[in-house]
């Protein structure tokens, strides 16, 4: 039987889809039937040892015997692992080769940590059994796309001895410094007392770089913010680079601006003490301050891919040099601003809503929004007009060095709308 294996890069986490192997037909009516026998998933070398996860490392496992679904299909493979055969946690797999299904150490590490309950630093610290090494139990599944009944389990190997290290992910954080704190000073040994003075990346958008929180406010507060506990002079955003304040009012509640490095902090005379919110972006090092308790909206994100970025594939690993527009409202309107270093001849793009999550494949797998017009559409600025979801794209033809672009998609309409302009 030629057992041949294509990977397909997923763009959904859902598994891992290749090209399967199983019984052949000759005739062109292929039947599919439910395999008699099961998936068989050899026990790897190591279950005997102490097998301890590495952050960098890789686990191979092997199947021994694949599905006969009758004939040739796409097949989701899959590996499940349990502390008890009972609560489950899927782990898709990184890589496939021949009969070989690897899957990370991290994502390994990561799915100890949920069957065992441990959702932040402090419960891992808390629970020395999860912290030490533990018997794990593996699965291999198989399953046709979109056919129910198709889905086809190993029996479960066992690993002896598995040594976990904290691997869930937690939300990021900055610190606010100042009047409201009594200025106590950021460094590593006052880590304890700006525990509540911190701002949070929210947890469903972790990694986003926007943090946030409500602080109980004294009147008038002076303060600038920390990315890290080091030293009076490392890592401050304030208000100018210069330590000296800057005062600010707000109006009707409210005030937004941009953050600097620098030790200049931002001062609010007016205010009368009380819950003070406090969203920072730092993708742009805006900040918005808000009286009061309020619920803070996780930001969204669409990305433009194109000549101006250097039409880096729009993957997970390249979404810091794709420019991201950002929706803060939950509006559904993604805006960005893009200042051109240098006159640009062939200013063609076009927008994703999506980010694959490896870079090959990555063209084909993410969800697009493009010009409805044709390729390489040329238009001039101001502009405005529908899109679709092609890979067309937009060309403006009066994009000029030295000048700041405004970016924005409305896809709160159907069809999506955009629109191009100089900035203010």
């Amino acid at each position: 039987m030629n057992m041949k294996i294509t990977k397909i890069l997923p763009y959904i986490a859902a598994a891992v889809i290749l090209a399967a192997f199983s019984g052949c037909r000759d005739d062109n009516s292929p039947t599919y039937r439910v395999p008699t026998e099961p998936l068989e998933l050899n026990t790897p070398p190591f279950a005997s040892q102490l097998y301890i996860l590495n952050p960098d490392g890789m686990m191979d496992f092997s199947v021994a015997k694949q599905p006969d679904y009758g004939f040739v299909a796409s097949v989701n493979y899959g590996l499940e692992v349990s502390l008890d055969k009972e609560k489950i946690r899927e782990i898709v797999p990184e890589k496939l080769t021949s009969s070989n299904i690897e899957v990370k150490e991290s994502e390994f590490a990561t799915a100890m940590c949920v069957l065992n309950g441990i959702e932040s630093s402090d419960d891992w610290d808390a629970d020395p059994a999860a912290r030490a090494p533990q018997t794990v139990y593996v699965r291999a599944t198989a399953e046709l796309p979109g056919v129910d009944g198709s889905l086809v389990t190993s029996e479960w190997v066992t690993l002896d001895k598995v040594q976990p290290y904290f691997a869930v992910p937690e939300p990021g954080f900055i610190y606010l410094v100042g009047t409201p704190e009594g200025w106590v000073g950021p460094l590593p040994e006052n880590a304890a007392h700006y525990a509540d003075w911190r701002l949070f990346e929210s947890k469903t958008a972790i990694g986003s770089k926007v943090y946030s929180g409500v602080f109980d406010m004294p009147a008038a507060p002076v303060f600038r913010f920390y990315t890290a506990l080091g030293s009076w002079d490392e890592n401050s955003l304030g208000s100018q680079v210069e330590d000296n304040p800057v005062e600010y009012t707000l109006t009707d509640g409210q005030w937004q601006g941009k953050l600097v490095a620098g030790k200049g902090s931002l001062s609010f005379p007016d205010f009368p003490g009380g819950d003070m919110t406090i969203v920072v972006d730092l993708n742009d090092n805006s900040i918005q301050i808000m009286a009061g308790a309020q619920a803070v909206v996780d930001p969204k994100y669409i990305y433009l891919v194109g000549q101006p970025v250097g039409w880096e594939a729009p993957c997970e690993a390249n979404k810091d040099k794709l420019l991201a527009l950002v929706d803060k409202t939950d509006s559904g309107i993604y805006t960005a601003e893009y200042t051109l270093d240098a006159s640009i001849d062939w200013f063609n793009f076009r927008f994703t809503k999506t980010l694959a999550p490896e870079e090959e494949g990555a063209w084909d797998a993410v969800e697009w929004i493009g010009c409805p017009d044709g390729d390489n559409y040329e238009v001039d600025m101001p502009f405005s007009g529908s899109a679709d979801s092609s890979q067309n794209t937009w060309r403006i033809m009066n994009a000029v060095a030295g000048q700041t672009i405004k970016f924005t998609v409305n896809t709160s309409t159907e069809p999506a709308t955009v629109s191009f302009e100089q900035a203010n």
